[in-house]
Formats: C-alpha cells, sequence, structure tokens
C-alpha cells in the first residue's frame, strides 16, 4: 500500500513563520466491541511503543463508557514532557482501507488528540515500511 504524505503547515509562535513539512498521516478506523468506527486520520509515530487514540472515539464511535472503558487492559502512560496518564487496551481491528489489522492491540487515554500509530500492533505488522521523503510517499509491504 502506497500513502502520500501529508503537506503540513506549523506556524512558529514566535515569529510566525511557516514552517512546511510532509507527515505521514494515515485514514483508519478501528473495529472494536462489536461496532465499526468511524475513519480518522491517524498519525504514524515511529517513537510510540503503542496504538493511542483519544478515549472520546472509544466512547462516540465504539459505544464504550466511563465504566465500561476501565475493562480493558490497564496501562500507565509516560507521554512527551513526561506527563502521567492512564490508558486501557482492547484486541481490535485497524481498517486501513487495502490494508486490514485483526487482533491489533489499541490504548484509548484521555486527552489525547488524535490517534497514533506506534511500533506494537502497527509498525511490526509489516515487513517493510519506507518512508520516501524526497518523493513524499510512504510504503507498506506485508
Amino acid at each position: 500500500m502506497k500513502v502520500e504524505l501529508v503537506k503540513t503547515v506549523f506556524l512558529l509562535p514566535k515569529t510566525e513563520k511557516q514552517i512546511v513539512y510532509y507527515a505521514p498521516w494515515l485514514h483508519a478506523g478501528l473495529t472494536c466491541n462489536h461496532r465499526i468506527g468511524r475513519r480518522v486520520q491517524c498519525y504514524l509515530d515511529t517513537g510510540s511503543a503503542i496504538n493511542v487514540f483519544p478515549l472520546e472515539y472509544a466512547q462516540v464511535f465504539l459505544g464504550f463508557s466511563e465504566t465500561s472503558i476501565k475493562k480493558g487492559m490497564y496501562m500507565p502512560i509516560t507521554g512527551a514532557g513526561n506527563s502521567k496518564n492512564e490508558a486501557w487496551g482492547y484486541r481490535c481491528t485497524l481498517d486501513l482501507g487495502d490494508i486490514v489489522l485483526k487482533d491489533t492491540l489499541v490504548f484509548f487515554l484521555a486527552d489525547q488528540p488524535y490517534p497514533l500509530l506506534g511500533q506494537s500492533g502497527f509498525i511490526d505488522r509489516f515487513k517493510r515500511i519506507e518512508i520516501n521523503m524526497k518523493d513524499k510517499f510512504i510504503e507498506f509491504e506485508q
């Protein structure tokens, strides 16, 4: 599967200078808790050990409540800047369109702004992942 990298503009706060870069955003959806969730933009994060989706996604699209989500696999999370949080993991199906990954572990985390696809349960499911910055694409081989 070959996907174009997404042109992203970052505005430097002090100078308001625009920095343009191309990022690995992938369109994917989850099936979990006997429900099919909406497809959303997910960021391929090679620095993330696990897959993390916003808790709100689990509640709105997968039917979890604040109580039922806590029946999942508990994991304390240390994020950027040494921030601490709690997440709950479930075995889900991750649908990228051309590629469907079954039985992949996804953690749901409060205050997570967007889904991250990490090393365990995503990157490790591929034989090869090529990020070509010159030609602005990412290619996955299973």
